[in-house]
């Protein structure tokens, strides 16, 4: 389905068809509930009008709540592209992950102080109905977004805190993971039980539901990444055994390679060293995809830069934080300058599965599972 776009202080904001579903309903609820109680001999119109009034500058507020994550984020470096909104607020969609605690504390903590901030702003119009709304609803999205449940702002805060104490990336995701996935659970409970009792506990039902999805789905991606042992050489594909590309194959040769082993990535030799890689959507939007006119992979080589690279020594749960913060599948492994091989995030995800079959409900108690070996 096709998304309608815009742009927005330097950033394309993205409206996801749910946003549509939480326009109508929030509308609806204002026009027939909220405003005909404070206005009760006032036309019907005007209810209507004040209700979506206050839909969109709902979600206005949600817009620059996310705004202020963005603009924290490319402040340090890290250039976001595009918003989304949704039916249950809004997202800032960062190409990577960020880099140190500190910086993860502080960028989220940067949406909840611009909510509070333009609730304080209202204050002082509070006596007017749409902006005595609009003040609560950015109160109420600074203490929500506040909670410690990943991946809400608060919870991201606790991620910067087990990720500052344990000094993993990792480790720290998959606790402040679980953490969420149980306090999802709980919003859920508490929802349904609210709707019997006749509270207004619907949107937290949809949130702990959406809540859940999300934070179970980070949670699988890092489970067990605090039993890993080991080191990079016990898992890496050793250099004999990668297969490789040259910078004089044409597009189409390699494109028959990408087809037929599904890699997104291949190391590129020259007079017989790795001097690059070469990715598969950089191929993908070359002209040659479609027509060969032999024009060879050269100029799509992405050189080897640092962040690239792993020592043989490295631990796996290193490399594995390596890879999460470089959103890259693998990393090549130099030893004193010599290619030995390439350690890939699916090798990890492998030696984590060993460690979900010896303790299939680690998710649910939290329990510590025996510890699985590492392939030798």
């Amino acid at each position: 389905m096709h998304r309608l776009r815009f742009p927005f202080l330097g950033y394309t904001v993205i409206l996801h068809w749910s946003w549509l579903v939480a326009v109508s309903l929030i509308t609806w609820s204002l026009a027939t509930g909220y405003y005909p109680k404070i206005w009760p001999e006032y036309p019907r119109a005007l209810y209507w009008l004040s209700g979506l009034l206050s839909t969109f500058l709902l979600f206005f507020s949600i817009l620059l709540h996310e705004s202020a994550h963005a603009g924290v984020a490319s402040y340090h470096g890290i250039r976001v592209h595009e918003i989304m909104l949704h039916i249950v607020g809004g997202w800032t969609m960062l190409p990577k992950e960020v880099s140190t605690p500190r910086l993860e504390a502080q960028v989220a903590l940067a949406g909840p102080l611009c909510s509070a901030a333009i609730g304080l702003l209202l204050y002082p119009w509070s006596e007017f109905p749409i902006a005595y709304y609009i003040m609560n609803f950015n109160f109420i999205l600074a203490f929500y977004n506040l909670v410690p449940a990943f991946p809400m702002d608060g919870g991201r805060v606790l991620r910067a805190w087990f990720w500052k104490e344990s000094g993993s990336f990792a480790q720290a995701t998959e606790r402040a993971a679980l953490l969420g996935t149980r306090i999802a659970i709980g919003m859920i409970l508490i929802g349904i039980a609210g709707l019997f009792l006749h509270w207004s506990t619907f949107w937290l039902m949809v949130g702990g539901v959406i809540l859940r999805m999300i934070s179970d789905g980070q949670h699988q991606g890092v489970a067990f990444s605090h039993l890993l042992k080991g080191t990079v050489r016990d898992i890496m594909i050793p250099a004999q055994h990668v297969l490789c590309v040259t910078e004089e194959q044409t597009v189409q040769e390699v494109k028959q390679l990408f087809l037929r082993y599904g890699y997104h990535h291949f190391p590129v030799l020259q007079q017989g060293h790795v001097v690059g890689l070469l990715h598969y959507e950089d191929l993908r939007h070359h002209p040659d995809w479609e027509a060969d006119h032999h024009t060879p992979v050269r100029s799509l080589v992405v050189p080897v830069l640092p962040d690239m690279v792993v020592d043989p020594a490295c631990t796996i749960n290193d490399a594995f934080d390596h890879m999460l913060l470089r959103a890259s599948p693998r990393l090549l492994v130099y030893e004193r300058g010599r290619f030995l091989g390439l350690v890939t995030r699916a090798s990890v995800t492998r030696l984590r599965e060993l460690h979900e079959k010896e303790s299939p409900w680690v998710t649910l108690t939290g329990g510590t599972p025996r510890s699985a070996g590492h392939p030798s």
